[in-house]
């Protein structure tokens, strides 16, 4: 017999950045806007990213670094498959961590992600850590019959009113 425990014990370090509220609301970020622009005030002052640009991380202007962002803003690459109808539904078949490999397995149509011819649209969209992370550029390819591969197209007009493909 050992004197093992029978339950392990798992810690879990969760960091959530949050408002400072005594920070200085009127600060400047390096993007050019305001410290209380980088925060969703309709949903406890969530730290969402400017709204007005691409910024994730507030960094004060003039500062030297960014002061090691406790969030890594660093996004996955993913694939996300569409039907032609907005309501016929999309799948998410993976990611990559740059976006040369998730555009070479798209236009491969690695592992038959068409599904001969079920997803006619896929689109690669880079995301960040987070919830409700909402892609700020997309990339999207139309399915090619003749060459069994997915070619780079633009954004199909019935699709316009929708974002966030993957995670959203």
């Amino acid at each position: 017999m050992n004197n093992e425990k029978p339950y392990l014990t798992k810690v879990k370090r969760n960091i959530k950045r949050i408002y400072n509220s005594i920070y200085g609301d009127n600060r400047m970020c390096k993007c050019g806007h305001i410290y209380y622009r980088h925060f969703d005030w309709m949903d406890d002052h969530d730290p969402c990213g400017c709204k007005y640009c691409d910024c994730y991380t507030f960094v004060e202007e003039g500062s030297e670094d960014e002061e090691g962002s406790q969030m890594d803003d660093t996004p996955i690459y993913t694939i996300t498959t569409v039907r032609g109808a907005l309501a016929s539904g999309s799948r998410s078949v993976g990611y990559a961590y740059n976006f040369e490999d998730a555009d070479q397995w798209v236009k491969d149509n690695i592992m038959s992600i068409n599904e001969c011819g079920y997803y006619p649209f896929a689109v690669i969209e880079p995301v960040t850590q987070g919830i409700y992370c909402f892609p700020r550029e997309e990339h999207w390819y139309k399915f090619n019959r003749e060459k069994d591969s997915y070619e780079p197209c633009e954004k199909p007009e019935r699709f316009k009113i929708a974002v966030g493909w993957s995670l959203g």
